[in-house]
């Protein structure tokens, strides 16, 4: 079976990219490369205020470059030491951050979590990363040329919901790579001009073609490539994304970080599986509560494949008001059987612990 990963295995203490909530969006954006980067909001004493995203901050939410990041960082999926590897990266898929932070209960940073590193541990793991490899899908790529106007580029990012094109010359050769980080400075506000004249006023600006904006430099494979070379390329190149290149050097196909993230979820034993435990309402730590549950499950089911996962947790006191308690009541699918078990404790932590110990007697 292979190793449970957790943010323990990935964490990043050193040369984490941070800022006060007084710095300006400028000063952090011109630290980060791709929209997926995250530069981290810090308190002098380390604690973490929030996040910010170019994808977020000045993409999706348009705020000028002189806002401060306190009027428009946003708090990203936090994650602690032991949040398991199906969460983090279902995370990183859904909020489109691929650096998310690790801290402790007191909100403390403690490090930070890259899909770069994970990838590159996985890489290493002989049976995890076969599996991987065979979920891999490659998606559909729509060019363009470099005469189109930024206006068109940005719509075509939209319609098509990616947030890449390679642009091709006439005889539909690869020339170049447009990105939506590229378009970044097209949103500029007005005030910014006189650091980039070129682009002027804001509807001015989008009128531009996208000559001048997109990289030339393209990372590429041949279509016919292992996804292993693919996959190794990005990770030396501290890419993204490759662009898959028939024998003309024309595309016609991409794997990017979204695709491996999206096969790691369909390898992952919690990938697959059904789970759907109810919560009582007000319960805050449902997080944890699921993450501890998973972790505590394959822990003692090693060798099954977890197939669903079914219960309630509730909570209430007794009669004459003298104790508290939790009860969790569990249903669960292997490939070999089917276990049931219900226990009650005075602490949610307890009773998960009882009710699977009680589960895995039954094997």
């Amino acid at each position: 079976m292979s190793k449970l990963y957790t943010a323990r295995d990935f964490l990043k203490t050193e040369k984490i990219i941070s800022f006060s909530p007084d710095d300006t969006l400028s000063k952090a954006l011109s630290s980060l490369w791709s929209s997926h980067d995250a530069a981290f909001v810090l308190t002098d004493k380390g604690l973490l205020l929030g996040a910010v995203n170019p994808y977020n901050a000045s993409i999706h939410g348009r705020f000028p470059p002189e806002t401060k990041l306190k009027r428009c960082m946003l708090m990203p999926p936090k994650i602690t030491l032991s949040t398991p590897l199906f969460t983090i990266v279902r995370d990183m898929l859904e909020s489109k951050i691929y650096f998310l932070p690790v801290a402790d209960e007191k909100g403390k940073l403690l490090g930070i979590v890259s899909f770069r590193r994970i990838l590159k541990f996985l890489t290493r793991d002989n049976r995890l990363w076969p599996l991987i490899q065979n979920n891999i899908m490659s998606r559909k790529v729509f060019t363009v040329t470099k005469d189109i106007s930024l206006a068109q580029a940005r719509a075509l990012l939209k319609s098509k919901q990616t947030s890449r094109l390679p642009v091709v010359n006439n005889q539909g050769r690869l020339i170049g790579l447009l990105t939506r980080f590229d378009l970044r400075q097209a949103y500029s506000d007005p005030s910014d001009a006189q650091r980039n004249p070129r682009l002027g006023q804001k509807k001015k600006a989008l009128s531009y073609p996208i000559e001048g904006f997109y990289k030339t430099q393209v990372i590429t494979e041949l279509n016919t490539a292992p996804v292993a070379d693919m996959v190794e390329t990005m990770r030396v190149s501290k890419v993204g994304s490759v662009v898959l290149v028939d024998g003309d050097d024309k595309p016609v196909g991409m794997v990017a970080y979204r695709d491996i993230m999206k096969a790691i979820l369909r390898s992952l034993p919690g990938g697959s599986i059904h789970f759907q435990v109810k919560i009582p309402t007000g319960f805050t730590d449902q997080k944890t509560f699921e993450e501890s549950l998973l972790i505590t499950l394959q822990r003692h089911f090693k060798g099954e494949a977890l197939l669903g996962v079914e219960g309630r947790l509730s909570r209430g006191k007794d009669v004459d008001d003298s104790a508290k308690w939790y009860e969790l009541s569990l249903y669960v699918s292997t490939g070999r059987a089917t276990y049931a078990g219900k226990q009650r404790a005075d602490g949610w932590r307890k009773v998960l612990t009882a009710t699977v110990a009680k589960l895995a007697a039954q094997k």
